[in-house]
């Protein structure tokens, strides 16, 4: 199942609610997000198609994890979420990229599944911002700027993910990994 129209509903209805409860034009949010005015109005409508990158600059403009923006942030002390519950921002033909649970601080712990030939390549992070990553099975390159890492299951790496980086199975098997992203401090509203 295609979860991407219904996250585009949460998250246009999600930007609408907290932009206007901001008293914030989609003027000054584009200024402040460095997203097109045009691309900010298609999400708002549930129709723009932005990528992960852009959604979070949106959120930091409004102060918001992005975890909120799609609708994945769950309150409480303790929350179990079923696979068939995590919201799944990222998906290619088999492979996917969900949210599995969010924590204090808007850092999120995802769940990843690349198939073979999959390829996902991340806008940069901002300054900051680290990622944490533990490959379950297969084996994940992780490629930062001109740097190659190649990642067999049970090896972890942390890097900080503030430049361009991309996950890439190049094998033929699928590979699973978990990332955990630690963004920096999401700055309040109007600061």
């Amino acid at each position: 199942m295609d979860e991407r129209p219904e996250i585009a509903k949460v998250v246009a209805r999600n930007l609408r609610t907290r932009r206007t409860d901001r008293g914030m034009t989609l003027v000054e949010l584009a200024e402040r997000s460095g997203v097109s005015r045009r691309m900010l109005t298609l999400i708002e409508k549930g129709e723009g198609n932005p990528s992960l990158g852009t959604l979070e600059r949106v959120g930091r403009a409004l102060g918001v994890p992005f975890a909120a923006l799609v609708g994945a942030d769950r309150p409480g002390e303790v929350h179990v979420t079923a696979p068939e519950a995590m919201v799944t921002p990222w998906r290619s033909e088999h492979g996917h990229g969900r949210i599995a649970v969010t924590g204090p601080h808007a850092v999120e712990l995802w769940d990843w599944r690349l198939d073979p030939g999959d390829r996902y390549d991340a806008d940069p992070d901002p300054t900051g911002a680290q990622e944490m990553i533990l490959v379950v099975s297969g084996r994940l390159t992780l490629e930062l700027a001109a740097d190659r890492y190649v990642l067999p299951a049970g090896h972890a790496v942390r890097f900080p993910s503030d430049r361009g980086y991309a996950y890439v199975n190049e094998g033929e098997r699928p590979v699973r990994f978990s990332r955990n992203t630690v963004p920096p401090p999401v700055p309040a509203a109007g600061s």
